[in-house]
């Protein structure tokens, strides 16, 4: 419950017998009085709002009061968080409240109700929910009952600096900072439900949020053909997922979840048009088209691990299949998959784990080392931006930094002290 009242402030005389209006503000149980720039004595009080008076300047000042009570309701009701401070500096014109008629909107700026209503009516793929809501319960966590135009610089360094402490990566603690800035920007630009005073904690002038290249170590060629070539399984299950990770490996690198996907009946003559999911619903223009070769490689590991029985190329999907099956389902047949491939990589001791992501990246890799142009290796990624292709094939270099410091001049071999390095 909250009142507004415009009064005569007794407490105070000045000289001239006259005494200061002020605002009585009741929230929460608590009173506040904010002066304004009106005084007269207690006659002249009485004369307007006892007696009533019936001059010009009687019914504009009876108005006038009128008006800022009616003010005074409308700043309070279209703060989602009452901040006594806040709500001075918009009363007296250094702010303006955002009055929002939505009725399903969040009522409060927690950020536990803000992130419910994103969560409910924002178009993003399961996947980008459930990071979502895991980056928002750790910066709950951090900060249980986090109102978000609380959220500033100082808390963002803070929190930063914490997750840093705890052990976790720069890149996992900048994918919490990204989730946590689109959705200020989603109540600041899209349903505009924060003050317009809140001051935004991203950007030149604000926190940084760190982008980390981290560089890979890739298979070799010959941990490829190592791969290729195995032909002694502990099981049919091993042999399979053998054959999915080349499968991936000829498909131009795709994800599990574009295989999982793939349909019999989308297969060209000789080629696979296919959009990746993951432009489905990140690109809004330009959603780009990879063709995948139907190469023998290729055709020959398909029919190792196809079914022709289903419309789906490995038999894993049904008809109407819906997202959350859909994400259930990747998730099931990558840790059987890997859970194979990670054996095989021992076995074969292979310079990196054997992982389905892996595929991905020895493809790329295989085009740099062939020196095949990164234009047409974006074209084959599907990367919209060869910016993006850069990058990628840029931290896939550790082999080749090794190449290039090998190339420095090196010392005379002291055969007194030529013992090999030990490396803890």
């Amino acid at each position: 419950m909250a009142t507004f009242k415009v009064i005569l402030d007794t407490r105070y005389k000045h000289k001239d017998k006259t005494h200061r209006y002020c605002l009585r503000t009741m929230v929460e149980g608590k009173v506040r009085y904010l002066p304004l720039d009106y005084k007269l004595t207690e006659e002249q009080h009485n004369l307007v709002f006892k007696k009533m008076a019936n001059t010009k300047e009687c019914i504009d000042l009876r108005e006038k009061f009128n008006d800022l009570e009616t003010k005074a309701e409308r700043i309070y009701s279209s703060m989602r968080r009452f901040d006594p401070e806040r709500f001075k500096q918009m009363f007296y014109g250094k702010g303006e409240s955002m009055v929002v008629d939505d009725i399903n909107l969040p009522k409060t700026l927690t950020l536990t109700e803000l992130t419910e209503y994103y969560l409910k009516n924002a178009e993003i793929k399961l996947s980008t929910k459930i990071h979502f809501k895991c980056s928002m319960n750790i910066i709950e966590q951090f900060s249980p009952g986090i109102y978000v135009d609380e959220i500033d610089t100082k808390f963002l360094k803070k929190f930063e600096m914490k997750m840093l402490g705890k052990g976790k990566s720069i890149s996992t603690v900048s994918s919490y900072l990204r989730n946590l800035r689109t959705l200020i920007n989603y109540y600041k630009d899209e349903k505009k439900l924060l003050p317009v005073d809140f001051i935004y904690p991203f950007g030149k002038t604000g926190h940084s949020i760190k982008c980390v290249r981290k560089k890979k170590r890739v298979m070799s060629e010959n941990d490829i053909q190592k791969v290729i070539e195995m032909d002694k399984f502990d099981s049919p299950k091993q042999e399979y997922a053998r054959n999915i990770w080349l499968v991936l490996y000829n498909c131009n690198g795709i994800n599990q979840i574009d295989l999982l996907k793939l349909r019999w009946d989308s297969f060209a003559t000789d080629h696979i048009p296919l959009i990746r999911t993951k432009t489905e619903t990140t690109r809004k223009y330009f959603i780009q088209e990879i063709s995948i070769p139907l190469t023998e490689e290729l055709k020959y590991y398909l029919n190792k691990v196809g079914d022709p029985t289903s419309k789906f190329v490995l038999g894993k999907l049904h008809e109407g299949y819906t997202e959350t099956s859909l994400y259930n389902r990747k998730n099931r047949f990558r840790q059987e998959i890997n859970t194979e491939l990670k054996e095989i990589g021992k076995r074969l001791n292979l310079s990196v784990t054997l992982r389905m992501s892996t595929a991905r990246d020895c493809y790329a890799m295989t085009l740099k080392r062939n020196k095949i142009s990164r234009e047409f290796t974006a074209d084959s990624l599907g990367h919209s931006d060869i910016r993006t292709t850069s990058n990628y094939l840029d931290s896939l270099s550790i082999p080749e930094s090794f190449d290039v410091n090998n190339m420095l001049v090196k010392r005379k071999k002291d055969k007194e002290f030529d013992d090999p390095l030990v490396v803890a």
